[in-house]
């Protein structure tokens, strides 16, 4: 797996897919694989072979099918023996599998010598399987791993999705084999069509890729009559290709005349035969010499030649006239200095069909054209052709571009039907050559939203966000393509294509297929391939396909018709042309929301109050339904903000109840500095927020480096995902957003010039990336990147009010454009504004293609509702609107996880991800917003000669204003609601009142109904008042403005938990304590029950023992207690093999007496060969509150387990953590 991109002449031997014969080519072919041998063999039809179901499954059972086993949780997986083979020579993996529909793919992970761990770097090779319910063979080709190196010491199969609960598979068998030599050719010719007496440049690229040398190699160039070859040799013969190594070999060849000219290629080697390989060199007219000017108007004329010119003040197709016919067309765009070849359209059309004598290409040669239209709004041109194909049957042909004034694209609209019955297997729309005959296969940026970002000499269908064999997308499923445009820009010149996926081509059938290669690796040449053509991918096509492997019917009186609009434009961005999309489709319009936002509250509250998130014996939710709970603030905020608004009086007393008691838990566990402000500013705790506020503020300013940036610092496992030291956008803009957030509040020097330090170190990037680093590679595009940006720079905008700033938010919104769907397929509701997180995979494997992540959406819609307060430029809010809307289609109605929705949604398969269930978090913020009800802090900044003060409340402000005498603003906030504001900027008042009567001061605001306090420490004025009335007049008497404080304010207040306190007030006391160095410890465990581990040795002081096979783990003795009141268990141990490890506590209770994953706590163990205390706190699962029946022990469970020495010098059940 290598994260470079692929040189331009090297692709792997499955990526490289043939085009239309029609076109220069290259061809990549292998023998078939008839020789081989085995390095390992598991037949399962023999039994289990040493594999065992190791997670997420349920045992398996034998037949003479195979091993069959059931998926039962959540990242199943099945593990192999252990094993020693040589990777450099075998290369391949057979599987046979059957499988149900959930799965759609599975995935080899191993462990080399090189590399023992699992997990660090993430070593795996995924492969799409059918889950139609029967056997079928895969072969895994794992050659060209960057991790398949050394020695295999282990193989795992894991099902995928992660989510595939409940599916049924069988495995056959698992081969690890080598094959004889095998040859792989890249053929072709960097030129698209040439021009009469041009030297054109022919190449081919020989690798030996199987498990042996290829001998005695012989390749011969077949030229035919009317090409000459001046340089090159005509034929040469290798004697031995080692694996691993390649030949190249370059011609030059000159074309005489007009034509075609197939050029073959024939390579043989011993016990290898390809077969001959060809390619055709396509020679046209020269292009007219046309004047320079840009035209007034829209036209359509001809030239002395028959050249037919198609123009407008903004771009140019000239129709080439050859000795054949129209053959092809140049693009042109009007820049300062005239026309701008862009490129290439070739052909005018062409179909593939099956015929008995094997697949027929068929180019279509319009001889004719007719000027439909020619007026001052529009012009248009048809090209009709009827073409008889070799079998009699005549294809009726027309392709008509129509051009209007002023605007930068070109209609396109190509038909075709046939007066007999065909098996079509493709027919091609147009077909652009960016770079043809021009600028080649450079480039500044290219875009096909949703699939590829590349910029410079990036190439497309590369390997820097995710590995073989998904990185391969020239031609992706249609449902992968969130906006139907692509575009080639080099110097701010763009050529693209836009085109309606919904467009029914014969009258039912939607979803052309298109192929984007940039540059035109598939080709192998100098310019960048776009395209559509017909019919569609999955039903006909295979993704990545050319044509259809199962042939679309079509007879008489069925009319085929692709339609599709090319993009010529300057100046222009690849992004920004994504927007011609609405220019031409229409503007983004709402789908219709499942419920309405007033409902939507109603569903929210109720997942938190109601739904399997709460759990009250952790006073908290989780995340994720059945994550691990923690008192999340937000959550207490939304139902604080619920109680306020809601009518129901029986509701807000049970939402205010349940908000105040996890809220005042997080004040005796976690303490009053740790209220985040939006939740201080409605509940209280104010001054200790904003003290924990600057503490943070602190910590982020002292990590940032020098020139401004956060850097990407990965961990071992995450090494993989970039370079240590990378900076990008998403590693900057959150901190920046943050800091800037405080210097909006407050007007701190240090954080001010810190953020717009680090808004400077951003500049220099144009594409989001890396903001979600714990998992994605660095270089992905990234649409939470886009949402970071736009909220760093609209800080920075509210606190400057500096244009520029609000500028770069608004390109940074633009940039999340491309992760969403603007268009949505009849059966696909949930598709339209539903968010792709990155253009790339987890860990390289794990693909978003096509794989809606909406909580990503959700906080870039957030970030565009704030940005829609300040700039119209586009229509933000329907979008954040329609982000939302996806969202709410996609929660659950039901169930225990009522009003949470699926963490991702494969589009493809339509596949809802029930394992990872979020609670609503985000999409209650948005909501809540839409509604008016911002959940943020709302900050009014005011003026008095020249100095600023900065006015912070969860309510809304009006009408502010300051002078010598007071400063004065009017305060909404809900009735009988009492609300918190905080005033930086000004000095300690004279007195502060609210509706003209003056508030008392208060030492300590938590203390009073309502008041007012000065903090000595930072200088901000705090404000408690009730609301006796919605709004109210809060004045503040003779204020004078002071500077704000040069550096962040630091205040740390020791505090200790009260459970802690608690814990350490109370005697330390033991359930059970087995200290091995007395005989009643050594008696106890002498006999206890334990699995792959050696006989027990009693040292005198450690009980000893070796872990034998993998998974060891040892039983205690009897134990019965008080789950609740015993909550740790201690133990003193160390082992010979213990890095990457972790121990494991499994237990069983009175209330559920059987062993499962459901009951165990685990805990990292430390990776030396020392005695370490270790200390496990079982209250993390709520299963250890009942009497404890039964408990086991799985120490230093990990890569290297086997033949671990381990020695323990006791264990204890504790009630509290040993001091």
């Amino acid at each position: 797996m290598k994260k470079q991109n692929r040189p331009f002449w090297t692709a792997t031997v499955l990526a490289v897919i043939c085009c239309s014969g029609s076109v220069n080519c290259i061809r990549a072919q292998e023998q078939t694989m008839e020789k081989r041998v085995y390095g390992a063999v598991w037949d399962f039809t023999k039994g289990t072979e040493g594999w065992v179901p190791d997670h997420g499954v349920s045992d398996f059972e034998t037949s003479k099918e195979g091993i069959s086993f059931k998926v039962t949780g959540f990242d199943p997986w099945i593990l192999g023996p252990e094993i020693e083979i040589d990777a450099k020579v075998y290369q391949y993996i057979s599987v046979r599998i059957k499988a149900t529909k959930k799965v759609n793919s599975c995935a080899f992970y191993f462990r080399t010598d090189e590399s023992p761990e699992w997990a660090s770097p993430p070593k795996t090779q995924g492969f799409e399987i059918k889950g139609d319910g029967e056997f079928h063979t895969y072969e895994v080709f794992l050659g060209n791993h960057q991790y398949w190196k050394g020695k295999i010491l282990q193989l795992r199969l894991d099902p995928e999705p992660p989510d595939c609960e409940g599916s049924d598979l069988i495995l056959e068998y698992i081969k690890v084999y080598k094959v004889g030599p095998k040859l792989e050719l890249l053929f072709g010719s960097p030129k698209l069509l040439v021009l009469p007496q041009e030297i054109v440049r022919i190449a081919s690229k020989i690798t030996s890729r199987g498990g042996e040398d290829a001998q005695d190699v012989k390749i011969s160039l077949v030229l035919p009559e009317g090409l000459t070859l001046l340089n090159g040799v005509p034929a040469r013969t290798i004697e031995k290709l080692a694996v691993g190594e390649a030949i190249s070999s370059e011609w030059e060849v000159k074309i005489e005349k007009e034509g075609s000219y197939p050029v073959q290629l024939q390579v043989l080697a011993k016990d290898i035969t390809l077969p001959p390989q060809i390619i055709t060199l396509s020679t046209v007219g020269k292009p007219p010499v046309l004047s320079s000017a840009k035209p007034s108007r829209v036209q359509a004329y001809t030239d002395e030649n028959k050249n037919l010119i198609l123009e407008n003040n903004k771009l140019r197709m000239v129709f080439v006239r050859s000795l054949s016919g129209y053959l092809h067309y140049l693009i042109y765009c009007f820049d300062e200095t005239g026309p701008f070849l862009l490129g290439t359209g070739y052909p005018m059309g062409s179909v593939i069909y099956k015929s008995k004598a094997g697949n027929v290409n068929e180019i279509i040669i319009p001889q004719k054209f007719e000027i439909l239209q020619n007026d001052a709004k529009v012009s248009s041109v048809k090209f009709p052709a009827v073409l008889k194909d070799r079998d009699g049957a005549n294809w009726s042909f027309a392709i008509v571009f129509m051009l209007e004034e002023n605007e930068p694209w070109v209609s396109v609209k190509s038909t075709v039907s046939v007066d007999r019955e065909r098996e079509l297997l493709k027919f091609c729309g147009p077909y652009i050559y960016a770079g043809e005959g021009s600028f080649g296969k450079q480039k500044d940026e290219a875009i096909f939203p949703g699939l590829e970002w590349l910029v410079g000499d990036e190439i497309s269908s590369s390997e820097l966000d995710i590995a073989p064999p998904y990185n391969i997308r020239h031609t992706p499923h249609p449902y992968k393509v969130t906006i139907p445009v692509m575009a080639v820009e080099y110097q701010k010149h763009v050529l693209g294509l836009v085109w309606n996926p919904l467009e029914k081509w014969d009258g039912k059938n939607m979803y052309p297929s298109a192929r984007f290669c940039s540059p035109n690796w598939i080709a192998g040449q100098d310019n960048h391939q776009m395209g559509l053509f017909l019919p569609s991918i999955p039903e006909w096509v295979k993704e990545n396909g050319d044509e259809a492997i199962v042939p679309y019917k079509i007879g008489p009186g069925t009319i085929l018709s692709l339609s599709s609009y090319i993009l010529a434009e300057y100046p222009q961005k690849p992004l920004f042309a994504c927007l011609r999309y609405f220019d031409i489709m229409g503007k983004p319009t709402l789908q219709e929301k499942p419920i309405s936002y007033e409902e939507e509250v109603e569903l929210s509250k109720y997942a938190y109050m109601e739904s399997g998130l709460w759990d009250p014996k952790a006073m908290g939710w989780g995340h994720v339904y059945t994550w691990k709970p923690a008192p999340y603030q937000f959550n207490i905020l939304s139902l604080w903000i619920y109680s306020m608004l809601t009518k129901d009086a029986t509701q807000k007393a049970r939402t205010k109840e349940r908000a105040r008691l996890v809220y005042n838990y997080i004040l005796d566990e976690q303490g009053p500095q740790s209220i985040e402000e939006r939740l201080a500013f409605r509940m209280g705790s104010i001054e200790s927020s904003m003290q924990g506020m600057g503490n943070r503020m602190r910590g982020i300013a002292s990590s940032q480096k020098k020139d401004g940036s956060w850097r990407f610092m990965p961990d071992a496992q995450r090494k993989v995902l970039g370079k240590p030291g990378a900076e990008e956008v998403g590693l900057t803009a959150p901190n920046a957003a943050l800091l800037l957030k405080y210097a909006r509040m407050t007007g701190n020097k240090e954080a001010l010039e810190k953020g717009l330090k680090a808004i400077e170190s951003i500049e220099k990037f144009t594409v989001p990336r890396a903001a979600q680093t714990w998992e994605c590679p660095v270089h992905s595009p990234d649409i939470y990147a886009s949402a970071l940006a736009i909220n760093a720079h609209i800080e920075a905008y509210r606190i400057t009010k500096e244009k520029k700033y609000l500028d770069r938010a608004v390109y940074w919104a633009y940039t999340g454009l491309p992760f969403v769907y603007f268009w949505t397929a009849p059966d696909r509701p949930v598709m339209k504004y539903a968010t792709i997180p990155i253009f790339g995979a987890s860990f390289f494997t794990g693909s978003w293609f096509g794989v809606p992540v909406q909580w990503n959406g959700l906080a870039y819609a957030y970030a565009l509702q704030h940005l829609w307060e300040y700039d119209r430029s586009f229509d933000w809010k329907t979008v954040a609107e329609g982000i939302v809307i996806s969202a709410m289609i996609q929660q659950e109605k039901d169930g225990k996880a009522k009003g949470c929705y699926t963490d991702n949604w494969n589009l493809m398969g339509d596949i809802k991800c029930s394992g990872c269930l979020i609670n609503p978090e985000l999409i209650i913020t948005n909501v809540y917003t839409l509604l008016g009800e911002d959940p943020d802090v709302r900050t009014t900044i005011i003026e008095k000669n020249g100095a600023k003060v900065y006015l912070n409340t969860g309510g809304k402000i009006e009408d502010a204003k300051i002078d010598d005498r007071s400063l004065r603003f009017y305060l909404s906030y809900p009735k009988d609601e009492t609300s918190y504001s905080v005033i930086a900027g000004i000095a300690k008042p004279e007195e502060v009142l609210k509706d003209g009567t003056a508030l008392k001061y208060a030492q300590d605001l938590e203390a009073v109904a309502e008041g007012w306090k000065y903090g000595d420490f930072d200088s901000y004025t705090y404000i408690k008042i009730v609301h006796s009335k919605p709004k109210v007049e809060i004045a503040v008497s003779n204020p004078v403005a002071i500077p704000p404080l040069e550096r962040i304010p630091v205040k740390y207040v020791q505090f200790v938990p009260k459970r802690i306190a608690a814990e350490r007030a109370k005697p330390f006391k033991t359930a059970h304590r087995w200290d091995f160095s007395t005989q009643e410890a050594q008696d106890q465990w002498a006999e206890v029950q334990k699995n792959n581990i050696s006989d027990l040795e009693f040292t005198g002081k450690t009980l000893k023992f070796t872990a034998t096979g993998p998974d060891p783990y040892i039983y205690f003795p009897a134990t019965d207690f008080d789950g609740s009141e015993y909550p740790y268990i201690i133990f003193k141990g160390k082992g010979t093999r213990t890095k990457g490890s972790t121990h494991s506590i499994y237990f069983i209770t009175e209330d559920s007496p059987n062993w499962g994953e459901d009951k165990r706590v685990t805990i990292n163990a430390i990776g030396d060969e020392k005695f370490h205390i270790y200390t496990i706190d079982m209250s993390q699962t709520g299963a250890w509150s009942s009497k404890i029946t039964g408990a086991r022990l799985d120490p230093f469970n990990g890569p290297n387990e086997v033949d671990n020495e381990i020695e323990i010098e006791y264990i204890m059940i504790a009630n509290k953590a040993k001091q």
